[in-house]
């Protein structure tokens, strides 16, 4: 039948984002339809591709926008997402800000991490 073995542009993308091929992740991402970019669980996958990718700011306002959205089901790990922007931007004030509040939150998955990482800031 028409389109058996085809893969959508979302498959597309979940691919290359879950293969660890992030610049094909983000330059798949524009081919996703307006509802499936629009959503925030997509874009929390986007803007670790994006910070994957070193496009740190575009990855920033993502991450910020879903925090601000409470929509997605990875609102802590955008959290965690922002500090790790941060951490790439030397920012170190701010990247221990975002990990501070990350670790406070209970959907929180990688608290071992984070506070590794808080208590290295200190030193």
């Amino acid at each position: 039948t028409r389109g058996e073995g085809e893969i959508s542009a979302l498959q597309n993308f979940q691919k290359a984002y879950w293969d660890g091929e992030y610049p094909k992740a983000v330059a798949s991402f524009p081919g996703l339809t307006q509802d499936q970019q629009a959503n925030d669980n997509y874009r929390f996958s986007y803007a670790n591709a994006l910070l994957q990718s070193g496009k740190t700011n575009q990855a920033i306002s993502i991450f910020e926008s879903i925090i601000k959205n409470n929509r997605s089901k990875y609102v802590a790990e955008a959290h965690y997402g922002l500090a790790m922007c941060q951490l790439g931007k030397e920012n170190i004030a701010q990247a221990n800000e975002w990990l501070t509040k990350y670790v406070k939150l209970e959907k929180a998955r990688k608290k071992e991490q984070a506070n590794e990482i808080i208590h290295k800031l200190k030193e």
